[in-house]
């Protein structure tokens, strides 16, 4: 898959640690999205307003990263679920970066279903999607197979 990254935001701790697994397997450099201006709600804030930018697309601003996106060949995205949507952050990311030839990979962590998330990225990048996959409450179930569903997952898209 040539030289690799993991790009990914994480709020509750479910996309990072799904990040952190690929990235033992794949070797792949960590890049973590940081909003500029912290999100920091609680409760039905957190699910009021984080939903509410997930269903109007709104792309709030991210920090520069210190490692060049250009430099690699391959992409894995990591999304929390929003209202059935991305992430705004990584709305953000795929709306500032160009991944035109970049073969790219999206997971998505949530406590339901995906839903319209994979179809809402995938009409964003410009890319090359290899693959989709989806991690159902990564954390309670993270002795649940998780990582030989990852392995499976990288093994697909090799």
């Amino acid at each position: 898959m040539g030289k690799g990254t993991i790009v990914y935001f994480s709020l509750d701790g479910n996309t990072e640690f799904v990040a952190g697994l690929i990235h033992k397997i794949t070797g792949f450099d960590l890049i973590k999205i940081i909003p500029v201006k912290e999100f920091k709600y609680k409760g039905f804030l957190k699910f009021f307003l984080g939903g509410k930018m997930s269903v109007f697309g709104e792309t709030p601003e991210i920090q520069d990263f210190e490692k060049d996106i250009k430099s690699y060949d391959t992409i894995i995205i990591g999304t929390p679920v929003w209202a059935c949507r991305p992430n705004p952050y990584v709305n953000t990311f795929v709306s500032k970066y160009d991944l035109k030839g970049k073969k790219v990979a999206i997971f998505a962590c949530c406590a339901g279903y995906p839903n319209k998330t994979f179809d809402i990225l995938k009409e964003k990048i410009k890319g090359d999607v290899l693959s989709t996959i989806s991690f159902r409450n990564a954390l309670k179930n993270k002795n649940s197979g998780i990582e030989e569903k990852i392995r499976e997952w990288i093994k697909q898209m090799a």
